[in-house]
């Protein structure tokens, strides 16, 4: 993400599918990235390339259906599918984030990732089944669990 982010800091538009750099990268770092943090940090990048188009107008699907879906399932795992008419707002609230720095906002979560690392595991509270599709449940659970720091998470 943070190549990405530096090749249009650096290269402008024209980075995007020049010197080699694959257009389908930009869209797969967001996508293969669970990190909240980062991927809001890099919508500004996912813009970009929707207004410049090429591979993100069909890469999994229409604009923006593969990128939101990514971003969806990473903050509220929670498909999209099927729920199109959401899109428009999504978009909305995404795009009002304002992007100051990018490189420096990846770089401050990938530290903050670190230093999430760093506790132990003291207890697991409870667990719960996941859910991403109304009609199905998810053979995964997640926990929450009381750290060294103290911390819930």
């Amino acid at each position: 993400m943070i190549k990405t982010a530096l090749i249009f800091d650096i290269h402008g538009r024209k980075g995007y599918s020049s010197n080699g750099y694959s257009d389908f990268v930009t869209i797969l770092n967001l996508s293969h990235n669970r990190i909240g943090q980062c991927q809001i940090a890099y919508w500004p990048i996912i813009e970009k390339c929707a207004e410049i188009g090429g591979a993100i107008d069909s890469f999994g699907g229409k604009y923006p259906t593969y990128q939101l879906e990514s971003v969806s399932l990473t903050f509220y795992n929670y498909s999209l599918f099927n729920q199109e008419e959401k899109y428009p707002k999504l978009i909305s609230k995404l795009s009002e984030i304002e992007a100051v720095e990018i490189v420096a906002e990846l770089l401050k979560s990938f530290q903050h990732q670190n230093e999430l690392g760093k506790p132990t595991e003291i207890e697991v509270l409870n667990s719960y089944h996941r859910q991403s599709f109304k009609d199905r449940a998810d053979e995964k659970d997640f926990s929450i669990v009381k750290m060294s720091d103290n911390n819930l998470y």
